[in-house]
């Protein structure tokens, strides 16, 4: 059984060769669509075969590709194509020019798609991520090593017991703790303190 390949109206609206308008102009006119908003490939594609005049398109588009729709549904996504054209391709196995330039194409769009979410303030890069991120544990481990000495004496005077056995037996407690956590597994970026 073949998987289901769900799309965005954008996807969908790119592999007809339409507008996103139009996608949404067909979703109207009843293109069936998942709760999540997505659409299943396969079932918009018998959809629009049947439904649509953009199925004299979609033939076009398909047939200058060297494929019917049906095969189209089938087809992996972008990025998983995309991993195996570099896989074969370090392993010598050279494809064909189409694929070549499909690999081609989907990398670049890949890329601009990223420079524009970083540039949108969407993405932020990984070494500022890893430096807030360590910052963050940081802070959060040093609470937690000043809490006993805070806590103690309170929790002293309700149990009236000695402040300073509470506070020993809650900071042994909570370097147990930090102990089960461990370190972070990443070497801290130049600029933050250790």
């Amino acid at each position: 059984m073949k998987a289901q390949i769900e799309v965005t109206k954008s996807g969908l609206a790119r592999r007809l060769g339409i507008s996103h308008t139009r996608v949404a102009q067909l979703v109207l006119r009843g293109l069936p669509t998942k709760a999540s908003g997505k659409i299943d490939l396969a079932a918009a594609l018998k959809w629009v075969d049947k439904n649509s005049p953009v199925k004299s398109k979609v033939l076009h588009a398909a047939a200058r590709r060297g494929e019917s729709p049906a095969a189209e549904a089938s087809a992996p996504p972008d990025l998983e194509s995309l991993d195996i054209f570099l896989r074969n391709l370090a392993g010598g196995k050279y494809p064909s020019q189409a694929e070549a330039e499909r690999a081609r194409t989907t990398a670049l769009a890949g890329l601009r798609i990223l420079e524009y979410q970083r540039k949108a303030g969407a993405l932020i890069p990984l070494d500022e991520a890893t430096a807030v991120f360590f910052e963050c544990s940081r802070n959060i481990r040093d609470t937690l090593l000043n809490w006993p000495g805070t806590v103690a004496p309170l929790i002293a005077a309700d149990l009236d017991l000695p402040a300073g056995r509470v506070a020993e037996v809650l900071e042994a407690h909570v370097r147990t703790l930090l102990a089960a956590l461990g370190e972070p597994a990443f070497n801290a970026p130049p600029g933050t303190r250790t």
